[in-house]
Parts: C-alpha cells; sequence; structure tokens
C-alpha cells in the first residue's frame, strides 16, 4: 500500500525557503532534502547516544531557544550555587505579594 503525502507549507516557511534559495543558488527541492538528512542524522545520533532527539537536536545546533521553558528554567536553576539557593524564602508561595509586589508580609 503507497502512502500519498500532501506537504502544505506556512507563508512564512515558503519565504524561507524562497531567501534560502536564492542566497545560496540552491533549489528549493535541495534545501528540502537536505534539511530532512540533517534532521535524520541529528534523530538518529539522538537515539545511537542514547539521548532524547530533542536534546540532541539542541546541543549539536547549539540552539538553546528550542528548547521547552521548563528545561530552561531548570537548567537556569541548576547553576544556582547552592548557599544562594539556600537563602531562598521558603514561604514564596504563600507571600508571593509581598515578594513580587512588596506588600506586606501577611499572618
Amino acid at each position: 500500500m503507497k502512502t500519498r503525502l500532501d506537504i502544505e507549507f506556512t507563508p512564512e516557511q515558503k519565504g524561507v525557503l524562497a531567501s534560502v534559495a536564492e542566497a545560496t543558488g540552491e533549489s528549493v527541492p535541495s534545501l528540502i532534502d537536505e534539511m530532512f538528512n540533517a534532521w535524520q542524522e541529528r534523530r538518529w545520533a539522538g537515539q545511537v547516544n542514547g539521548h532524547d532527539h530533542e536534546d540532541t537536536e539542541a546541543e549539536q545546533s547549539g540552539e538553546t531557544s528550542r528548547k521547552p521553558i521548563w528545561a530552561k528554567i531548570r537548567e537556569a536553576f541548576d547553576r544556582v550555587p547552592e548557599e544562594e539557593m539556600d537563602e531562598l524564602p521558603t514561604d514564596g508561595a504563600a507571600k508571593v505579594d509581598h515578594y513580587a509586589y512588596g506588600l506586606p508580609k501577611r499572618s
């Protein structure tokens, strides 16, 4: 059984492809093929190394902007020294108005 693929690009994606094709002199199908091959290699590398493919893609490309916000927050907290973490208030959720807006603490 043959699967038919109808691929639709957003106007933004079409614009990027056209711009890159014009700048590089490559055809759009050639660029798509190149991107697909690069994606396959990154995905394969993630499977071979035992990493999640999304983490591997970000590591290989040096990008952090494609990571989910919770991953960025976790990484940021991992870089905070323990001494500073110990100084954070333990009642932050209960007294958020005080810490966020400077209002008097509620009892």
